[in-house]
C-alpha cells in the first residue's frame, strides 16, 4: 500500500470537487447579473436574480469549506504514522480508512477508501490503535493490517 499515491488520488478528487464548485458559483453569479440599464425588468426576473444570488452565496460557503479541506489534505503529504491519528492511512485488508478528513467513499487501487473526520465517532473508536489491533464500527469488526 503506497500512502503517497493514495493521498494523491484523494487530493485529485478533492480538487475536482473544488473546480466543480467554482464553475457552479460562476454560473450562479452570471444568472444573478441582470442588465438593469435597459427597458423594463420583469418581476419574475428579479425573483430569479435574488434566488441565484442566494445560491451563489451558499456555493461560496461550500467552496470555502472544500478549499479548506483540500489544504488540510495537502498538509498530510509526507506524514507517516504508526498509530491511528490525523493523517494516518489505515489498511484493514478489505477497506482503507483515511483519518483526518470526512472525504466521500471512493475506490483506490481496487479497495474501498473511507474518510474519517476527526469529529466523527469512528475516530474516537480508532484513535491510538496500531497494526495488529482491531476496532468495531457498527456491526463490522476490522483488524488493522498496517497504519501509515
Amino acid at each position: 500500500m503506497n500512502k503517497a499515491a493514495i493521498l494523491e488520488k484523494i487530493i485529485e478528487e478533492q480538487q475536482k470537487i473544488v473546480d466543480s464548485m467554482v464553475t457552479s458559483r460562476e454560473e450562479y453569479r452570471e444568472e444573478s447579473d441582470i442588465d438593469e440599464t435597459g427597458g423594463t425588468i420583469d418581476p419574475e426576473d428579479l425573483s430569479n436574480q435574488t434566488n441565484a444570488k442566494e445560491m451563489e452565496m451558499r456555493m461560496q460557503v461550500m467552496l470555502d469549506s472544500a478549499k479548506t479541506e483540500l489544504e488540510k489534505l495537502k498538509q498530510y503529504s509526507g506524514v507517516e504514522k504508526n498509530e491511528v491519528a490525523a493523517g494516518a492511512l489505515v489498511d484493514t485488508g478489505e477497506r482503507l480508512f483515511f483519518v483526518g478528513s470526512g472525504i466521500a467513499s471512493m475506490q483506490v487501487f481496487g479497495k474501498e477508501l473511507l474518510g474519517v473526520s476527526l469529529e466523527a465517532p469512528a475516530y474516537r473508536v480508532m484513535v491510538g490503535k496500531k497494526s495488529g489491533d482491531s476496532f468495531t464500527l457498527g456491526n463490522e469488526t476490522y483488524s488493522i493490517l498496517s497504519v501509515q
